[in-house]
Parts: C-alpha cells; sequence; structure tokens
C-alpha cells in the first residue's frame, strides 16, 4: 500500500527536526598561519559553517570583501571577482587544514555576491561606538543585535 504525499512530508520534516546538526567556529591558529604564509588573501578571525539540512553539507561563511561600493559598478564588478577569488582559497584552506574536510567539493556558491553593509541611511539618531561597546539599552529601541 502506497504512502499519502502528505504522511511522506510529514515524516521527512519529522527527520529534519530532529536530526542533530553540526557547526562549526574557531580554528584561528590555523587561519592566521595560512594567512601569514599567503594561503588566505584576507584576513578572517575563525572558520564559521554550518550544516545544512543535507548531513555532511556545509554553509560556510569566511570570504570578506572590504571598501567596496555597492553603488559603483566597477567596484562591485572588483568585489565579484574578489569574492570567487577567496572562494577557492577557502576550499584549499579547508581541505588543507580542518579535519573532516579533506576532501570537500565546492557545490555551488551564490550567484552574486552577497552585500550587507553598503546602503545605510542616515537616521534621526545615529547609534556612537561607546554606545555599542557598553551595550546601552534605549526605552524607544526598534531593533537589536547579538548581545554579549
Amino acid at each position: 500500500m502506497r504512502e499519502n504525499v502528505e504522511d511522506t512530508n510529514a515524516k521527512r520534516l519529522e527527520v529534519i527536526d530532529w536530526s542533530e546538526r553540526t557547526g562549526i567556529s574557531g580554528f584561528s591558529k590555523l587561519i592566521h598561519e595560512a594567512i601569514d604564509k599567503k594561503e588566505l588573501s584576507y584576513n578572517r578571525d575563525s572558520v564559521l559553517c554550518f550544516e545544512t539540512n543535507n548531513k555532511n553539507e556545509f554553509i560556510i561563511n569566511m570570504s570578506r570583501i572590504a571598501r567596496r561600493s555597492a553603488l559603483n559598478p566597477f567596484d562591485l564588478t572588483k568585489a565579484e571577482i574578489e569574492g570567487r577569488k577567496q572562494i577557492w582559497e577557502t576550499v584549499a584552506f579547508l581541505r588543507k587544514y580542518i579535519p573532516g574536510f579533506e576532501n570537500c567539493v565546492l557545490a555551488t556558491t551564490g550567484p552574486s555576491i552577497g552585500i550587507r553593509e553598503s546602503n545605510k541611511i542616515d537616521g534621526v539618531y545615529i547609534l556612537k561606538e561607546e554606545e555599542l561597546i557598553t551595550n546601552m539599552m534605549f526605552d524607544d529601541a526598534i531593533a537589536m543585535g547579538g548581545i554579549l
């Protein structure tokens, strides 16, 4: 007898919900060693990756593109090129330095560079560095980020 689609999907979701996932962070000493040896051209303090819902498949968050404007097409092109270079450096780094990644393969990348910090507005109030460092709380806060 065939299971219906809803039962099959429910079982799949149950497996995903109860499956263990691995996240990796750290290896600062190894990163700095690779930077010193010119094996990594970008500055990063730690390996950061998260296992997806597919066992042994990881999302890697390590590249860093700095001082490029997403509003300038020439800068954006340079950022794309720099990012692709960093991806291959990262794969080589993982294979050489991180246990379990010796035979890793790159399955996919984003279709274009991810931009987080390019467009900012000047609001009514601009948070000061000291307020950020001291974790100052405001009565009229509209958002909250990670807290130490």
